[in-house]
């Protein structure tokens, strides 16, 4: 009985060449929630007649189960009095429906019921006083429009309108008194992202007293008014990223926030009138060749984000400014000294990637470092003192320098150290005990480094579990001496070494191990790793093949498995 009730709706609406059935309500992973559905209307007129085919739906469900109504991929110019009629919607989604205008009373008949409305996608060029009448709406969401202007009644009797989304229009100014102090507000998340909007008034947020988050990213914004969130204050969430700002001078923002996203503007100057606690501040992109005028004295930041700018160096005192600093990130500046960093007590994570530091850099860290990223950077060698007061450092990335030569006892006080990349640098000795001291590394990547001498470097390691030797002409013999010093690895990357195929067939048949590799390939590989065939009576058998079945006869005998490392 269910099926035909099913069948016949699905024909009725067949008849307009639009289709309205139920769909199942997915979560973030995919999976269907139980007992909750939606109707989805599609090609589907908005009229009179919809009424008749959705309604029945209703009546059949329970109205609890029914999440919302989406109507899409229609052609409706006009969105008429009535079309809906009186539909027990809490819900409603019009998208990508060619709406251009919407008439007087248009949600009549839902407008007790109705607490969400999405009408993204459509073609709305304004926002008329009349819309949203008599609608106690919580949700609205008006993005991706054409809206250009909009009334500064239109949302004056949506008093309960907590969340109001009007990003990816053509707004190049909101009404000084869109949200006149005559409403007692509720709203708590405002965007009006990716709009035209040059200019804000300076007021134009003072009666927003629940705004928590607010967008404003993505315009052509080059000023703000000192005071202009100077009432807002459990404003928690501000991106006012990729705009025209030059600088801010006693700006006004709350006693604490989690956010402030100022990244890829023109600002030179930061400074604010009174006291803030500041999670994450991000200044990123913008240009900034100095640090000295990025005032911090009201200011207590946790997280700052100083990424792809021009920064040469920091001035002495800058870093004074954080006693509370946990996390700093420079990469991709023009960093060619760093001064006074030790100061820094509570810094756990640095990231000083791709900039122009040289090994005698390091001697300036803190000793409270948990992470530290110097990649990309000019470290020719790591001398004995190099990283002798980083004991408390558990990932430390080096690759992409010109490191040469390690010195013997340079890890002796990184005993709580876990991973460790030194690739694609110029190493090709690596002493006997050079790794001494390392006994919590589980993760060493030495990849694309030409090693010469390194079998008896390694034996010391005994908490490794990967190894990375992907590219480094490192021998067959070599390999297997640093296996038998390291019982307890499951995973080697030993990609593109131009091995013999019968050696990667040893690897997997004396240590039990799985070899694969997701590099470059060849006809002929062990498990997806590339090898030089070669040609003997043993091995015609099994030219121009994949040779991953060797593994397989000894998948059961072993539990250990090595595996490229990219």
């Amino acid at each position: 009985m269910f099926f035909i009730f099913l069948f016949i709706l699905v024909i009725t609406t067949e008849k307009s060449s639009g289709v309205c059935r139920i769909d199942n309500v997915t979560d973030s992973q995919g999976e269907n929630v139980k007992r909750k559905q939606y109707i989805h209307c599609q090609f589907e007129n908005i009229s009179s007649n919809l009424y008749t085919k959705v309604k029945p739906f209703y009546d059949y469900y329970k109205s609890d189960t029914i999440e919302w109504l989406e109507i899409s991929d229609t052609d409706n110019r006009l969105l008429s009095s009535g079309a809906l009629g009186p539909l027990p919607v809490m819900d409603l989604r019009i998208h990508n429906a060619n709406i251009h205008e919407i008439e007087p009373n248009a949600f009549s008949g839902i407008d007790k019921y109705l607490g969400k409305l999405s009408l993204k996608n459509n073609k709305l060029s304004s926002i008329k006083d009349y819309y949203f009448k008599h609608l106690f709406l919580i949700y609205l969401d008006l993005s991706f429009n054409n809206i250009t202007s909009i009334s500064e009644n239109s949302f004056l009797e949506n008093r309960y309108l907590g969340t109001l989304i009007l990003k990816n229009n053509l707004l190049s100014v909101l009404p000084p008194n869109l949200f006149p102090r005559s409403n007692h507000w509720r709203i708590t998340h405002l965007d009006v992202s990716f709009n035209k909007l040059v200019t804000l008034d300076s007021k134009i947020f003072h009666n927003l007293w629940s705004l928590v988050e607010l967008r404003i990213n993505d315009n052509y914004l080059n000023h703000l008014d000192e005071n202009i969130f100077s009432e807002n204050d459990d404003l928690n969430y501000l991106f006012i990223n990729n705009n025209r700002f030059r600088g801010f001078h006693n700006l006004t923002l709350p006693k604490s926030m989690n956010t402030v996203n100022a990244s890829n503007n023109l600002i030179a100057f930061f400074n604010l009138r009174k006291h803030t606690f500041i999670n994450t501040l991000d200044l990123s992109s913008n240009g900034i060749s100095s640090t000295k005028d990025l005032s911090f004295t009201n200011a207590t930041v946790s997280e700052l984000l100083l990424d792809n700018n021009n920064l040469e160096s920091t001035h002495d005192t800058f870093i004074t400014y954080f006693p509370s600093l946990w996390h700093l990130s420079l990469t991709n500046n023009k960093l060619t000294q760093i001064n006074h960093f030790k100061n820094s007590t509570k810094l756990t994570r640095l990231n000083l990637a791709k900039n122009n530091l040289c090994t005698n850099d390091l001697l300036n860290l803190p000793s409270s470092l948990n992470e530290l990223l110097v990649s990309f950077n000019n470290l020719t060698e790591i001398a004995f003192d190099s990283l002798q007061g980083l004991k408390f450092l558990k990932i430390l990335h080096l690759e992409h320098n010109q490191i040469q030569k390690i010195a013997l006892g340079a890890f002796r006080n990184l005993g709580q150290l876990i991973e460790l990349d030194l690739s694609n640098n110029k190493i090709s000795v690596l002493g006997i005990g050079v790794f001494g001291g390392l006994n919590s590394l589980k993760h060493l990547d030495l990849s694309e480094n030409e090693l010469q001498q390194i079998s008896n470097a390694f034996y010391n390691l005994r908490a490794l579990r990967i190894i990375n030797l992907s590219k480094t002409k490192v021998k067959y013999n070599t390999v297997e001496t640093i296996l038998l010093q390291l019982p307890n690895v499951e995973q080697v990357g030993l990609a593109e070494n131009g091995w013999a195929c019968s050696h990667l067939i040893n690897i997997t048949t004396k240590f039990g191990k799985k070899v694969i590799d997701m590099g470059k390939y060849n006809i002929t590989n062990v498990d997806g790793v590339a090898c030089d065939y070669e040609e003997t009576p043993e091995h015609n058998k099994q030219k121009s093949t994949n040779l991953s079945r060797f593994e397989a006869d000894y998948h059961g005998l072993f539990k250990f498995q090595i595996c490229f490392m990219c």
